[in-house]
C-alpha cells in the first residue's frame, strides 16, 4: 500500500493512503485540497500496464505539479520518496511502507512469498508495490529483485534509494579497499565466512565512531549493530514509515 504525506504549512504531516486515485488541486471536492493551486491541478494513479503510481498534469501544462524540482510533461511515474511541489506545498511519495500484523489482519490468512510461512501477530509485512506480494520484512530486504513470476520490482535499488540519506552504500570494485585487504562482513552471517568481492555493495555502519563494514542486505536484517549497538532496525523502520524523521520519532 503506496501512501502519500502532505507537509502541511505551518503544520505537522499529514498522510493519505493511495488505495484509489487521488486528486490535488484548490477546489474542495478534490481528495487532498490544497490552497494556493489550481482547482484542479494533478492527479495520482496506478497504471494498470506499469504496474505502478503516476502523477498526471491537469492543467494543460499551464500550472503542473514539479517532481524533484523539475516541472512534469504531462505524467510521470513516481518513485520511493519522490518530492511533489503543488504551489507552496510538498508532499513525499512513499511505495514501501513497512506494516504491523495485529489480531484480525487479513495478513493472518497469508503466507510469504519467500519463506511460504504464515504471517504471525507481531510480525512487519511490505507489499511489493508493482504486483502485491507480501512479504516478511527481512524476507524483502534479501531480494533483488521481487520473486513473483513476472514482477521485476527492483527491491534492492528501493531499499537503497529509500535509506540513501541516512547511510552510504558503494558499489564494491575489483579495486575497492574492501575487496583488495580481503575485509569481511561484521554481520558475522553464514555467508560472511569468505571476504568481500567484486560486485558487493557495502555499507557502513552509521556511527560514526564505528563504521563497521557490512553487505548491504546483512545489515538491512540486523536490529542492531554487533560492533557498536547501534539501533539498526530503528533507523530502517523510520526510513519506510511516513512522517518519522531520521531518528525514527513522530515529529
Amino acid at each position: 500500500m503506496s501512501s502519500l504525506v502532505l507537509q502541511a504549512l505551518g503544520g505537522s504531516p499529514v498522510e493519505k493512503s493511495l488505495l484509489t486515485d487521488v486528486t490535488l488541486g484548490s477546489d474542495p471536492s478534490n481528495d487532498l485540497v490544497l490552497p494556493g493551486t489550481p482547482a484542479r491541478q494533478a492527479l495520482i494513479t496506478r497504471s494498470s500496464v506499469y504496474r505502478r503510481s503516476l502523477i498526471l498534469d491537469l492543467t494543460g501544462g499551464v500550472c503542473p505539479p514539479r517532481v524533484n524540482g523539475r516541472r512534469i510533461a504531462s505524467l510521470k511515474v513516481l518513485r520511493q520518496l519522490d518530492e511533489i511541489r503543488a504551489g507552496e506545498h510538498k508532499l513525499v511519495f512513499w511505495e514501501l511502507v513497512v506494516q504491523n500484523v495485529t489480531e484480525g489482519s487479513r495478513f493472518l490468512r497469508q503466507r510469504c512469498l519467500v519463506c511460504f510461512d504464515h504471517f504471525r501477530v507481531g510480525e512487519q509485512v511490505i507489499l511489493c508495490p508493482s504486483c502485491g506480494a507480501e512479504h516478511h520484512k527481512d524476507d524483502w530486504f534479501l531480494l533483488r529483485h521481487c520473486t513473483r513470476e513476472g514482477c521485476a520490482y527492483p527491491v534492492r535499488d528501493s531499499l537503497i534509494r529509500s535509506l540513501s540519506g541516512r547511510v552510504r552504500f558503494e558499489k564494491l570494485d575489483a579495486h575497492s579497499d574492501l575487496v583488495t585487504g580481503r575485509k569481511t562482513c561484521s554481520a558475522r552471517m553464514a555467508r560472511d565466512q569468505g571476504p568481500f568481492k567484486d560486485g558487493d555493495t557495502f555499507v557502513a555502519c552509521p556511527n560514526p565512531e564505528c563504521q563497521a563494514p557490512f553487505h548491504a542486505e546483512c545489515w538491512m536484517r540486523l536490529k542492531y549493530c554487533p560492533s557498536c549497538n547501534f539501533d539498526v532496525g530503528r533507523l530502517i523502520e523510520a526510513a519506510l514509515t511516513p512522517g518519522r524523521n531520521s531518528n525514527g520519532d513522530s515529529p
